[in-house]
């Protein structure tokens, strides 16, 4: 149950934020009903945003704003305010715990959930720390997870702020966080429908400029590789970057995909965001490890391996039920090598595993690690003779930026972000599709130490751009500036 001195605590809230007369600590619920009443102004969509999501600390949904103004203009500012007013005390009579604390805030909110919940170091995980790493002491930001429901916005925990950025603050109570004329960025992909639909309103409604990172759209593009649901949770996603002002594409491909879709929302009347290119680094920069030849064995890589190295998760979309078969191709057709893969399980890898098991019956050096620190991989790459990346769709690709980066020639895609990346840069590009065709790039780079050379000597060309330039090049999109 939400106390008296909560409630009009609330309600001075709503007055402070909107510029309305002060109402005092002290005040009863109904004097600070009727003191706010007088000072709403007329009735405007942003007001009974603010109104709506403070009182009760919940982000509404666009459709209950156009609600709650359309009866304020039919009843008037202290009818609505006092059916709202019963409606908080209502719901917090069934709140299973004390009524959280609320904060209207402005400046950056970086919306990280998904990062302060997993342990996860690759992919859009990477992304988001990396980011914020180079951000952090530059420039103000309040990091936001979730509630439970995802019906607001609050700040990290002591254990999130840990997971997101190794940093020691946070707060162990709840408190909600009621975006306001704020910069909200968003760097992750929000697929659940209740944090997209309330990511919707708050780009509408709450005065703030809405800026995500665009990874990809390849729930859409291939959905047959995207795990059940994801489709539909993506187009979710995608109804609430209709609303946001910008969206920072990681690749000239991945902003291909979001330019696409952004010229179908003309269909319906919506203008949508401005898509900019801000592509991720090329170059990682991670430290050698001076104990890497003892980190390699201990991964049970034998120092007289010939080495060739596959990053990503075991997803349908990475392809690496293809990369075995042209592996036994190629060990069939005489090559000795090891083939070593790096990353964690993901859905429907059954089938990976069942070929990996058949794999090493027939006597194949294949090493799998499900994890791996940055410095292991480094030197994973440093070893290897090649690597190979026959993705089916990607918005970026950082394993081939990786391996090129560290001078290491790569097999990929021959299409999208992968062939942006690797062209004339390294990389020998396949058909992923073609299970012959990739193992005939193995055995091109086993048996050719020439071609293998002219690779190396290409991936001197490609261009070395950190995580320090994009993240100063992010900032410049979250502040509108121009591209």
């Amino acid at each position: 149950m939400i106390s008296r001195s909560a409630l009009v605590a609330r309600l001075a809230l709503c007055a402070e934020t909107l510029g309305a007369t002060p109402i005092p600590a002290g005040a009863s619920v109904e004097f600070a009903v009727g003191s706010l009443s007088t000072g709403l102004g007329a009735p405007r969509a942003e007001t009974s945003y603010l109104l709506l999501a403070v009182l009760r600390a919940v982000i509404p949904q666009a459709e209950e704003v156009v609600v709650f103004e359309r009866r304020w203009r039919l009843d008037g500012a202290p009818a609505v305010l006092e059916a709202l007013v019963a409606r908080v005390r209502r719901e917090e009579l069934r709140r299973p715990l004390s009524a959280p604390t609320v904060q209207v805030l402005g400046g950056t909110i970086v919306d990280v959930h998904d990062t302060a919940h997993t342990t996860f170091t690759t992919g859009i995980q990477r992304v988001v720390r990396s980011t914020l790493a180079q951000w952090a002491g530059v420039h103000a930001l309040t990091l936001v997870a979730w509630t439970a429901g995802f019906t607001a916005p609050r700040l990290l925990s002591p254990t999130e702020r840990v997971l997101v950025d190794g940093g020691a603050e946070g707060v162990e109570k709840t408190l909600v966080v009621v975006p306001w004329n704020a910069r909200y960025v968003l760097p992750e992909i929000a697929t659940d429908e209740r944090r997209a639909s309330r990511l919707r309103a708050i780009a509408l409604y709450s005065g703030s400029r809405a800026v995500a990172v665009g990874h990809d759209c390849i729930p859409i593009t291939s959905a047959e590789t995207a795990g059940g649901g994801m489709p539909g949770g993506f187009a979710r996603y995608l109804s609430a970057l209709a609303e946001f002002d910008a969206v920072a594409a990681t690749s000239g491909s991945s902003s291909a995909e979001f330019s696409g879709w952004r010229r179908m929302l003309g269909g319906a009347g919506l203008r949508g965001p401005e898509i900019r290119i801000v592509g991720l680094p090329t170059a990682d920069g991670v430290a050698a490890s001076p104990d890497a030849a003892a980190e390699l064995i201990a991964a049970g890589v034998d120092p007289a391996d010939r080495l060739v190295l596959a990053v990503g998760s075991h997803e349908p979309r990475k392809n690496h039920l293809a990369l075995l078969q042209a592996a036994e191709l190629a060990w069939r057709d005489g090559a000795r090598f090891t083939l070593v893969i790096v990353g964690g399980n993901s859905w429907d890898a059954g089938g990976f595993h069942r070929a990996l098991d058949a794999a090493r019956a027939r006597g194949r050096r294949v090493i799998t690690l499900s994890s791996a620190p940055d410095t292991l991989v480094w030197a994973l790459y440093g070893r290897a003779e090649f690597t190979v990346f026959p993705s089916l769709n990607e918005g970026f690709g950082l394993p081939v930026a990786e391996s090129i980066s560290r001078g290491v020639p790569v097999i990929t895609s021959d299409f999208g972000s992968m062939r942006e990346l690797a062209e004339g840069r390294g990389g020998l590009l396949v058909d992923p599709r073609d299970d012959a065709a990739l193992a005939a790039g193995i055995r091109t780079l086993l048996d050719d130490p020439e071609r293998l050379d002219a690779l190396r000597a290409e991936t001197h060309s490609a261009p070395r751009r950190g995580w320090a330039e994009y993240a100063a090049e992010l900032w410049n999109a979250v502040e509108g500036q121009t591209a």
